[in-house]
């Protein structure tokens, strides 16, 4: 068996270089690229585009693009649009989005332009994410500009999602004040 390396080179030079000159080129390598994704990674547009992309993924219930998104820097309790990745998960009823976030510490309470996440599930009638939240300690009786989730239920006629509201507490407006 002929080596393609010239005679007495063996495994201490690797394309003509020495290994000594392999390591420092690949620490000064990762180094260039560590500093190039922090400047890029602290631009505000690139802040607001990976912000907007988490919120995409939280509305297609997209987990493992929550954490790539979130390793890269996305915030759990960001509001862009109006609207929070809870409040979009809530919305479409993706409930393992709902779970990721809360895990990573999302404010089950937020309330953004008068909803919570526990009214925007009551209103499009996602039982299973309403539960959660409020296993998760989402305040029942939280007055939204639609009422309480309770009120929307009941508007709804929705009785799977009376009767968890109401085995968590949930009153109605008429009822709080």
């Amino acid at each position: 068996m002929v080596s393609p390396l010239p005679l007495g080179e063996g495994s201490t030079k690797m394309f003509g270089l020495g290994t000594k000159a392999v390591a420092p080129r690949a620490i000064a390598f990762a180094s260039t690229l560590v500093m190039s994704l922090a400047i890029v990674g602290s631009s505000s547009k690139f802040k607001e585009r990976r912000q907007r992309y988490f919120a995409d993924a939280a509305s297609n219930g997209s987990v493992m693009r929550m954490q790539m998104l979130q390793i890269a820097g996305a915030n759990v309790n960001a509001v862009g649009a109006n609207q929070s990745p809870l409040l979009l998960a809530s919305s479409e009823g993706k409930l393992s989005a709902v779970r990721y976030l809360l895990d990573e510490g999302a404010d089950v309470n937020a309330s953004i332009n008068g909803n919570t996440a526990l009214t925007e599930a009551a209103f499009f009638g996602h039982v299973p994410v309403a539960k959660e939240l409020l296993v998760r300690g989402a305040n029942a009786n939280t007055i939204t500009t639609n009422g309480t989730a309770l009120d929307i239920a009941v508007k709804r006629n929705d009785g799977g999602l009376i009767e968890v509201l109401k085995h968590y507490g949930a009153k109605q407006v008429s009822e709080i004040r």
